[in-house]
């Protein structure tokens, strides 16, 4: 009897498709490692702050935005309710790893000259460390809108613009890679430097004052996720301080000497965005510092998640312990223990301070282990990030009035600018 293998396997294809579905139905409200917790809602600021113009949404990008969100509920329904699912990920990335050797992301690590998304490929260096590989993208487009965007506050009278460019880790691809990938790091990050400098921004990369530390990237990055470490942000806030001091902001550059922070871990291990793309299959487990300033402080914060004020310390109201009671490694980065994570607007008063100063701070991800740091640069705070930000920026900046505007965008924060709808673009300054 002559056995069809094409429809052997077809029948286990079949089989294993339907135990996983079973798997994850009895899964429903059953993961054991995932805790219920209600969640807040994001403020919205579109009625306190309207744009003069209503937002156009061509039928086009409204049709991709609805596909791109059915796309991103199914993947947060199958990752959330079967926690087998990540299990299973796990094996497959390790039969990968066994037997063809893969160092990088095994669903991408195509043939050569294949089309990818770099934003996904994780290259593991030899000292452990993981990092994204950076792609070659058409920026022009965001840098003509943060030129245009200081023009406007120069209208407005703010001519104290500071753009601030985080450092990111990067390195050198491995031998058997480097004809398949290559990381335009270097490149992109001296295109957005050059393009910024037509706008009335000064403009800072602090990719320049790494160059000064004698630290390997494991002492100043998260070995699995593509932040830095808050120890790193600290450093750079102290980075600011000069400029700051040059416009009128009399900040003591020694509040963020080494010695004035206590440093703590967590307890629950932490797996970062890289190590959650890999698994831990290629990723180690880690745990997050969790750094708390030893100076006195005092502060009314106001966060537009959940729509909430806090009153005390930095530590009782910008260090969010809630984010580190999480046990799911992939459904959770216990890196919003820094400013609570990113949301639309975060409000911090200094209630040591009477001068009435105010900045506004316009951040992506890598500023939310900066700002829980920085109320002693003003009595007024305000952050915002606009991918979460409903509300019209100008109208913001003509209610609120900041002597000073603080953007903190990476080199790949600029790829939002082709990632992200109108309503939801870093890069719309309306």
């Amino acid at each position: 009897m002559k056995i069809d293998t094409k429809k052997v396997f077809s029948c286990l294809f079949i089989a294993v498709v339907l135990c996983y579905s079973f798997v994850t139905f009895l899964s429903i409200g059953n993961d054991p490692r995932k805790k219920e917790s209600s969640s807040p809602r994001e403020k919205s600021y579109a009625s306190e702050y309207p744009f003069e113009q209503p937002l156009v949404t061509s039928h086009k990008t409204s049709v991709m935005d609805s596909v791109n969100q059915i796309i991103k509920d199914s993947k947060s329904f199958t990752t959330t309710y079967n926690y087998l699912y990540y299990d299973i990920v796990e094996k497959q990335r390790l039969l990968d790893r066994a037997f063809f050797h893969y160092n990088l992301t095994t669903s991408l690590s195509g043939t050569k000259n294949s089309k990818y998304d770099a934003q996904d490929v994780v290259v593991k260096h030899e000292n452990g460390v993981l990092s994204f590989v950076t792609d070659e993208v058409n920026v022009e487009q965001a840098i003509s809108n943060v030129t245009e965007f200081s023009r406007y506050l120069s209208d407005q009278g703010i001519e104290k613009q500071l753009f601030f460019m985080p450092a990111a880790k990067h390195g050198s691809i491995p031998e058997e890679y480097q004809d398949v990938y290559i990381d335009h790091y270097d490149e992109m990050r001296q295109t957005i430097l050059d393009g910024l400098q037509n706008s009335r921004f000064d403009v800072m990369s602090f990719d320049d004052s790494m160059e000064d530390f004698e630290a390997d990237e494991k002492d100043l990055f998260f070995q699995t996720d593509h932040h830095w470490l808050p120890m790193t942000g600290i450093s750079a806030c102290r980075s600011i301080v000069p400029w700051l001091n040059e416009n009128g902001f009399p900040v003591d550059q020694h509040i963020y000497d080494a010695e004035n922070y206590k440093i703590d871990y967590s307890e629950i291990p932490f797996l970062g965005s890289q190590g959650r793309k890999v698994t831990l299959a290629y990723a180690d487990l880690e745990k997050m510092p969790l750094v708390k300033p030893l100076y006195d402080s005092s502060l009314t914060v106001h966060l537009s998640y959940g729509d909430q004020t806090l009153s005390g310390t930095i530590e009782e109201t910008l260090l969010a312990d809630s984010y580190l009671k999480e046990t799911n490694l992939y459904n959770n980065s216990h890196y919003n223990y820094y400013g609570h994570g990113s949301q639309g607007l975060v409000s911090i008063h200094n209630n040591n301070m009477h001068d009435g100063s105010r900045i506004l701070v316009l951040k992506e991800s890598f500023a939310n282990c900066m700002y829980p740091y920085m109320p002693s640069m003003a009595e007024y705070i305000d952050v915002i990030d606009l991918r979460h930000f409903d509300g019209s920026l100008k109208g913001f900046i003509s209610k609120n009035k900041p002597e000073a505007v603080i953007m903190i965008y990476g080199v790949q924060g600029f790829f939002g600018y082709r990632l992200y709808s109108m309503a939801e673009n870093p890069f719309y300054f309306e």
